[in-house]
């Protein structure tokens, strides 16, 4: 287990590290720990990211399993077929760059830059991980300083469905921690762009009602822990939770789920992603960071409902690209 960060210089010291690991000269060499070899390398800048990725969890609250419920209180589980997708504003073609190839979305909010790790191989996202915040729906503005705090980058949608953009899409920074995907291992950041839906993640139920993970005490040192206390204010309402039993990417549970508005403008996003440079990006590269990281993460799990049905990540990488046939075919 990677050690804990006790503090922000500690935390700009293991960025530093990262950074001189993978610094290379003009002619392709590593600048510094020349004494290492490439696995050596990879493996101490894998312990630093890990590390990072510890303190993520804890400030996010997502290092939990999620609950599963007894049969005697489980409710019986959505139907989840992919619905045919209907025409809708998702639909409209002005929306989109047809091979534009810009690395602005032009109907996104901007903010300030976030932290750069370097630039994608190909100028542009491969593909996309869809993650949840695991935290309260406070717009935009909040979900950014977080992702600052922690030396992350992605992109955001909030509960209304806005989308927020802090970088150009040519430039990548970490967000998915250890993750592998067909022929990329260790970690996808480099690779695929991430998108960060707000949204509480796992519930814990209890006497009818659903729980976040905030609904605990904190430790000493300022941690949450168990138990819950089960408080009225922490309380998620029965409409915007679903439970799914497991099937594909999804972990058996009771989930907070993205809004209609968010699913939208996800959808979108993906389109918009996919034809302002269908060279590189694809949709067949969609994925939910419970594929990449699989038995560490279980976002975005059930928490993406379309027409009242809980989509898999197969099923919602399904659903793009009927999106992108109709508005092809506009």
């Amino acid at each position: 287990m990677p050690r804990k960060i006790e503090n922000e210089p500690q935390r700009s010291e293991f960025w530093t590290q990262i950074w001189l690991l993978k610094n290379k000269d003009t002619s392709g060499k590593f600048n510094y720990f020349k004494g290492l070899t490439l696995k050596e390398r990879q493996g101490l800048a894998n312990v630093f990211t890990d590390a990072l990725e510890v303190e993520r969890q804890v400030l996010l609250g997502d290092d939990f399993t999620p609950a599963i419920p007894s049969p005697a209180t489980t409710p019986a589980a959505n139907p989840s077929a992919v619905s045919t997708a209907k025409k809708s504003d998702v639909h409209t073609p002005s929306l989109y760059s047809m091979g534009g190839k810009k690395l602005w979305i032009p109907w996104a909010k901007t903010f300030e830059k976030g932290s750069k790790r370097g630039d994608y191989s190909g100028g542009y996202p491969k593909g996309l991980v869809v993650h949840w915040t695991a935290g309260h729906r406070d717009g935009l503005a909040n979900a950014f300083s977080v992702m600052k705090g922690g030396g992350y980058l992605y992109l955001v949608i909030d509960k209304d469905g806005n989308l927020g953009q802090t970088n150009p899409l040519n430039e990548w920074g970490y967000h998915a921690g250890t993750s592998s995907f067909s022929g990329i291992s260790g970690n996808v950041s480099p690779h695929f762009a991430g998108v960060e839906l707000q949204a509480a993640g796992n519930l814990t139920p209890h006497d009818g009602g659903f729980y976040p993970w905030w609904d605990k005490k904190k430790d000493a040192q300022g941690n949450y822990t168990g138990p819950h206390q089960f408080l009225a204010k922490n309380r998620i309402p029965a409409e915007e939770v679903k439970y799914s039993a497991k099937r594909d990417n999804i972990s058996a549970g009771y989930y907070h789920i993205y809004t209609e508005a968010q699913v939208a403008t996800l959808r979108k996003l993906v389109a918009w992603l996919h034809l302002n440079n269908p060279g590189v990006f694809s949709i067949d590269r969609v994925v939910g960071h419970d594929e990449v990281s699989p038995n560490r993460k279980t976002d975005p799990g059930a928490s993406i409902v379309e027409g009242g049905n809980i989509l898999s990540m197969p099923e919602f990488r399904k659903l793009c690209k009927d999106d992108i046939q109709i508005i092809q075919n506009a």
